[in-house]
């Protein structure tokens, strides 16, 4: 089952909602709190690969293997930001879908 993150800022711009009405989670900020999500863990991993969206510091995917690099994945993290697929570093995220 795949989970997903619809990221909204709080009135800070560091916080975010999750799909569940009423929870909520917050980024890493040392000045918001920090909740787990339930669907978002990770399960045990030894290798970790990251796609990026053309030349820009914005993150595509993140894939999580065991058993090294040609190893089984285990979770899959997949970004989407505001206005499509960002051309320029820095975009603001949309969305993060576990599968």
């Amino acid at each position: 089952m795949a989970w997903t993150a619809h990221v909204t800022p709080d009135s800070q711009g560091t916080g975010a909602t999750r799909d569940n009405p009423g929870e909520e989670f917050y980024m890493a900020n040392p000045n918001t709190r920090q909740t787990n999500i339930p669907g978002f863990d990770i399960p045990t991993h030894d290798y970790v690969a990251t796609t990026y969206h053309g030349s820009t510091n914005n993150l595509a995917t993140v894939v999580y293997r065991t058993g090294g690099a040609s190893g089984a994945v285990v979770a899959t993290l997949t970004f989407a930001y505001v206005g499509g697929v960002p051309v320029v570093d820095d975009a603001r995220l949309s969305t993060v879908v576990k599968s």
